[in-house]
């Protein structure tokens, strides 16, 4: 029976812990919400932005999950588009859900 994990990521607010989760749970199939990823080059100093909160922004965080858990296939579908800006420069930042299937495990087929 293949191990399925959920989990709201809330954009990284609690990196740490969500990466070390992610990467010991040795999961089958692990489904995200609140996932950014970046559209196109950003400004390095936006990529150390903090958010209203006090919470660091990942503005790439699907793109490190899918480093960190290289033993599966990704997928992502944006639900909205955004930008993280400053006076002069922004980012195009998508938000949206992304899936992690173990490469053990065909696909049989995807829809975005």
């Amino acid at each position: 029976m293949p191990k399925i994990v959920s989990l709201n990521c809330w954009g990284g607010r609690i990196y740490e812990p969500l990466m070390a989760f992610l990467k010991s749970c040795q999961a089958d199939v692990i489904c995200l919400q609140e996932v950014n990823r970046l559209v196109g080059p950003v400004p390095h100093h936006l990529m150390s932005a903090v958010r209203p909160d006090g919470y660091p922004e990942h503005l790439d965080l699907f793109r490190e999950i899918k480093a960190m858990l290289c033993a599966y296939e990704a997928f992502y579908i944006p639900a909205a588009t955004g930008y993280v800006h400053d006076e002069k420069q922004h980012a195009n930042v998508q938000y949206g859900i992304a899936a992690f299937v173990r490469q053990s495990h065909p696909v049989i087929r995807s829809h975005a």
